[in-house]
């Protein structure tokens, strides 16, 4: 028995049953409760998909803002540690060297 020969016998029983699989899913979408199940389906699928992507882009933002406050953190404090000694010192600043 060669590869050839093996393969004609395989595809000379698969082919029917193919058919016969394909026959019954058209013959099941005629059904109503099938259409229903798969509008549901198709709806659930469809929320699920707007779910995740509204939690993706809550989680960018997310991610986008905590990368914004560790940059802006070290500048921050030295910006607060120059007001601080300003504010502690006011009359040295305002003076107007002659």
């Amino acid at each position: 028995m060669t590869f050839r020969s093996g393969l004609r016998k395989l595809s000379k029983r698969l082919v029917p049953a193919v058919l016969l699989v394909f026959l019954f899913v058209i013959l099941a979408i005629r059904f109503y409760y099938v259409q229903e199940v798969i509008a549901a389906l198709a709806i659930f699928s469809l929320l699920f998909a707007v779910v995740a992507a509204a939690v993706l882009v809550i989680y960018l933002i997310d991610r986008a803002r905590q990368r914004t406050l560790d940059w802006a953190e070290p500048h921050a404090t030295h910006m607060t540690q120059a007001a601080g000694e300003l504010l502690a010192k006011p009359g040295q600043h305002s003076e107007k060297k002659a």
